[in-house]
């Protein structure tokens, strides 16, 4: 079924899929929101049937040889258009696209139903914003299969809300179960991680 998958042989619901069904019709961050919610507490009432994290290993960095993947970060306006300039009180959309650049399929394992760890800097380099502290996430197992060459991209709805007026970097990476957000602040790009700017005026 569409919104279960099966690790290890044994199945579970995946709530990631469920938030997706929910948020496609929407595109406005407080409906998208309401899906997000309702799709986390259908999985906390089905539950992940007998599926513990000690049954389940979270990808981590080493398990990828070098070049694996590829990653690129961009941001939508509400029609859809990519955009780095937004004004104040506006949504927009973060867009993170992993890449299987490899000749096998992939297999990224996450005990979560977070996907991506991102940070926001503004000029002076300060931490502004977090994917960490700034989201809830679903306590549920989850996994993403790419098959060679395909690309899988991820959507999180942001607002100018939350920034000052200004310029603003984010860097964002697939959230592996290793990769910290201090390793995100450094001066190394890896195959996981992809950074770009936006300003809001």
């Amino acid at each position: 079924m569409f919104l279960f998958n099966t690790v290890d042989g044994r199945q579970y619901f995946d709530v990631t899929r469920l938030s997706q069904l929910l948020c496609l019709p929407y595109r406005s961050a407080k409906k998208c929101s309401i899906g997000l919610a309702l799709g986390s507490f259908f999985a906390l009432m089905v539950g992940c049937k007998d599926t513990t994290k000690e049954d389940f290993m979270p990808s981590q960095k080493s398990d990828f040889v070098n070049h694996t993947f590829s990653a690129a970060l961009a941001f939508e306006d509400n029609f859809g258009q990519v955009a780095s300039n937004f004004n104040q009180g506006e949504s927009f959309y973060l867009i993170f696209t992993l890449t299987n650049q490899s000749s096998s399929d992939q297999q990224i394992d996450f005990s979560s139903s977070q996907r991506l760890r991102a940070v926001v800097q503004n000029a002076n380099e300060d931490i502004v914003y977090d994917f960490d502290s700034r989201v809830m996430y679903a306590q549920v197992l989850g996994r993403e299969l790419l098959a060679p060459g395909e690309q899988r991209r991820f959507v999180v709805s942001m607002s100018t809300n939350d920034f000052s007026v200004g310029e603003f970097t984010v860097t964002a990476a697939i959230a592996l179960s290793d990769l910290s957000n201090d390793e995100l602040l450094d001066n190394e790009i890896t195959q996981f991680e992809s950074r770009n700017t936006f300003s809001v005026q």
